[in-house]
């Protein structure tokens, strides 16, 4: 996980699983989030990460009363767009004082490639002003997950220089990223 914020946001890693093992249970092709902080406070230390509805819509909830048994199957449906992260950073208060975002880059997403660094102080997302958080609560809960959009025009301020960062919106999980090998045929 990245640097939490001490403002009591949550930042945790969406990860795209080619295979995943629970049990006896194989998954192929699913997302996967690293268990935050508070979930892993009270489900405990055996609890690594969560499969969300993306994985689940991919199973079947079997109940065999005759048995007495209650488990999951696969049910063949493909995998599906995951809507998630496509800028490959957030943008987060330092704390409720401050008016400003400051960034948090993923090391080789689109915000790093395209000039983006930890640190730097969001001014401007797409020609809106960034500045006031609190009076626009939606800023400081960005997750770029913009299926339809192409880039994020950013304005940042580092080192007493304010920076414009045309940062191109792309997939970097699941269906549509570059990095995905297509279902794993079942054997």
């Amino acid at each position: 996980m990245q640097d939490a914020p001490d403002n009591g946001l949550v930042i945790s890693e969406q990860m795209w699983a080619r295979t995943i093992a629970v049990g006896p249970l194989q998954l192929n092709q699913v997302p996967v989030e690293e268990c935050d902080p508070p979930t892993l406070g009270y489900a405990g230390r055996r609890h690594v990460a969560t499969l969300g509805v993306t994985a689940l819509k991919r199973l079947d909830f079997v109940l065999d009363l005759v048995q007495g048994y209650a488990y999951f199957r696969p049910n063949g449906a493909p995998p599906t767009y995951f809507f998630h992260n496509r800028l490959g950073a957030v943008f987060t208060p330092v704390d409720d004082q401050k008016e400003y975002l400051i960034a948090r880059v993923e090391p080789g997403g689109p915000a790093a490639l395209a000039g983006v660094r930890n640190g730097d102080y969001l001014t401007y997302l797409n020609d809106h002003v960034a500045l006031n958080w609190r009076k626009h609560s939606f800023l400081g809960l960005i997750t770029f997950e913009w299926q339809y959009s192409n880039k994020a025009y950013l304005r940042v301020f580092r080192n007493g220089e304010e920076l414009r960062i045309n940062v191109p919106m792309q997939d970097i999980l699941g269906p549509g990223s570059p990095t995905y090998d297509g279902p794993v045929a079942a054997k």
